[in-house]
């Protein structure tokens, strides 16, 4: 919701922010940053302004984005990988936040930003090809900047990808590779630190909202060695990470081979890069990451091509007859892999899909009849203030989210600052997010808020 009503407010009132009640405020850290707001702004601006235009744009991406990761998987290996790498991320998808089908449609960061970097490896290869074309080295640049400026999170393992294949051309002396790992690398630097420099300078025109955002709450989204965390995230992993491990551990080999190689042709750099992306992106979800898994939807994505590639060698082209133990061994891990990821997929399907509710209907028809549009509305439900732009809401900082995420992860007892009724509203509307995150059950609890309407998704209360 952030997303969409920061998209819409720039396309009709210039402004890149969000309306609390006069004013416009930031939004910095609640929005998705400006790689992807654009695209839906973009959609928006040719358009018109809706749900189902900002849906198309993110769904075109992520056809798109389908589409590089088919192309890179035929480039390294074949048309067969290519096809079961597909496979992979559309039938084998543990659980509905990692199946694209439903999170592709979402105004989120994470799939813009993999079209970018995809891109951008796409084009590193080319550039390597071509000796150093400036028109590929350039594109490489380009559309790299535009993965690391649209996710900062990507930005070490993005680095990490281009620092070890530059220290083994440099152990070859590879002079083409150097320069184009050099020129895109510094070149992708440079655009990602102008563009994040005018989407600061387009919250500048907004004003700050809420509290300083403290180092050890940024800390704790980038790095947390808490036990039940670290578990957590080793747990969900083993749910979903299982064909994807086996399938970067084959190609280890394969890559530690290339030491020894005296010249390395455009693939083996790309699959080498790639590989390091996957590796350290999963190595940080693993030991430091808070376990969420919009953190290992990309790397998930990005190991499909290794994955069509394990299908390919290990399945369409197994010979059981003639194969060793260890051969006969592998081969039915993924029988069961698969087996596994199609039978959890098909659940996930299932329980995304099956659920229907007009909860949303009602609670419009509600208001429309009976809610005057001069009230102030409470809210932390962040699609209705697409939704109901006839209405002004208030709502909680952005600040206030990683309080929430430091009481839900670290610390039960833990206060959260903001309360409602530091500021003037006339009803409140709770929903999913209040759900998950009990922000307002506080003030719910010690009866300051009247029940005026259950709505099943949606409950709305009158303050007192």
């Amino acid at each position: 919701g952030w997303t969409l009503i920061t998209a819409r407010n720039w396309v009709e009132s210039g402004v890149y922010g969000i309306r609390l009640g006069d004013t416009w405020v930031t939004a910095s850290a609640m929005s998705q940053p400006l790689g992807a707001s654009f695209l839906v702004a973009l959609s928006f601006k040719l358009f018109g302004v809706g749900l189902f235009q900002a849906r198309m744009v993110m769904s075109l991406i992520t056809v798109a984005t389908l589409g590089l990761i088919f192309g890179i998987t035929e480039k390294l290996y074949s048309k067969k990988s290519a096809w079961l790498a597909i496979f992979a991320i559309l039938a084998l998808a543990p659980l509905p936040s990692l199946q694209v089908l439903f999170v592709g449609r979402e105004a989120l960061g994470e799939i813009p930003m993999l079209f970018y970097l995809l891109a951008g490896y796409f084009f590193y290869a080319k550039a390597i090809e071509t000796e150093a074309s400036p028109k590929y080295i350039f594109l490489t640049a380009l559309f790299w900047g535009l993965g690391i400026a649209t996710k900062k999170q990507a930005l070490p393992f993005w680095g990490a990808s281009v620092a070890l294949p530059f220290l083994l051309a440099l152990y070859h002396k590879e002079k083409s590779v150097l320069r184009v790992l050099l020129i895109s690398g510094v070149g992708a630097a440079i655009i990602a630190g102008g563009l994040l420099f005018y989407e600061a300078h387009l919250h500048s025109q907004t004003l700050p909202y809420g509290e300083a955002i403290t180092a050890q709450l940024y800390q704790m989204a980038v790095w947390t060695t808490e036990p039940a965390i670290r578990k957590f995230a080793l747990l969900l992993f083993a749910f979903t990470g299982l064909t994807s491990t086996l399938a970067l551990l084959v190609r280890i080999p394969n890559l530690l081979s290339l030491r020894e190689k005296k010249t390395l042709n455009a693939n083996q750099w790309l699959e080498l890069s790639l590989f390091v992306f996957v590796t350290s992106w999963l190595a940080w979800f693993l030991l430091g990451s808070l376990g969420w898994l919009r953190y290992y939807l990309p790397p998930h994505l990005i190991a499909a091509i290794f994955v069509g590639k394990l299908f390919e060698q290990w399945i369409l082209n197994a010979n059981l007859k003639r194969s060793t133990f260890w051969q006969k061994t592998v081969f039915f891990t993924i029988i069961a892999l698969i087996l596994y990821g199609f039978s959890t997929n098909i659940v996930a399907f299932r329980s995304a899909t099956k659920y229907t509710d007009n909860s949303l209907r009602q609670l419009k028809s509600y208001l429309a009849e009976n809610i005057s549009t001069e009230s102030i509305i409470e809210s932390y439900e962040s699609e209705l203030f697409f939704l109901l732009p006839e209405y002004s809401f208030h709502f909680p900082p952005h600040s206030t989210q990683l309080e929430l995420n430091h009481r839900d992860l670290f610390d039960p007892t833990a206060e959260i600052s903001y309360s409602p009724f530091d500021g003037d509203f006339d009803y409140l509307i709770t929903g999913g997010i209040e759900t998950r995150w009990q922000l307002y059950k506080p003030d719910i609890d010690v009866e300051n808020l009247i029940l005026l309407r259950d709505f099943g998704d949606y409950q709305l209360y009158q303050h007192k």
